[in-house]
């Protein structure tokens, strides 16, 4: 009898430190998750106009593309016609509203991999930084959307190499946060890729 009270007893307790460690381990789910801050693209800001000309960030990389002169609006502070042939596809444009200044390091992908952490200022310097920015297709900036090189790489052959070694450049010069396992496998992509 003794011995079946002892049993009860530890029983009991094992119960309630089972039912606690679970308990625990919704705790730490919701809290992570909460944590986490909602992809938010307004953090970034927009498109900037440092020389105060009126043309902002876009606009001034479609004049300085433009393998022709441009034509402007009438005010000066819009870009309509130009040529500008897409590095991603080899497709040539001319009007403007065809085309999208295309973040190759795209923002949710930064965001994903510490940007979320960054200041207001570095965030917009991001955005705005001419070294990530590519005229291209709208239709191909849709399909590439917000993947890495891992999982979309520009069809035009001639730029897969480039388009994967500025990828890592530009993410390191940020200190996006990458694991040693996709590190290795962007690392061997860029060999395989670049030796063809």
């Amino acid at each position: 009898m003794h011995w079946s009270n002892n049993s009860t007893i530890g029983k009991s307790f094992f119960d309630k430190l089972l039912n606690f460690q679970v308990l625990l381990f919704f705790l730490l789910i919701a809290s992570s998750s909460v944590a986490v801050e909602k992809y938010n693209r307004d953090k970034f800001g927009r498109w900037n106009d440092l020389d105060g000309n009126c043309l902002n960030t876009r606009h001034e990389l479609l004049k300085k593309h433009s393998t022709i002169p441009i034509i402007l609006r009438e005010d000066g502070c819009l870009v309509k016609f130009g040529r500008w042939i897409d590095l991603y596809t080899g497709d040539v444009f001319i009007n403007a509203r065809n085309v999208d200044i295309d973040h190759l390091v795209p923002l949710k992908f930064a965001w994903d991999h510490g940007a979320v952490e960054w200041s207001q200022k570095k965030m917009r310097s991001f955005y705005n930084n001419p070294m990530n920015l590519f005229v291209v297709g709208r239709e191909i900036n849709r399909e590439k959307s917000a993947f890495g090189p891992l999982d979309w790489l520009p069809p035009s052959n001639s730029f897969k190499c480039s388009y994967i070694i500025k990828f890592l450049l530009i993410s390191n010069s940020y200190g996006l946060n990458f694991t040693k396992k996709r590190t290795i496998a962007y690392n061997n992509l860029k060999n395989k890729v670049c030796e063809q």
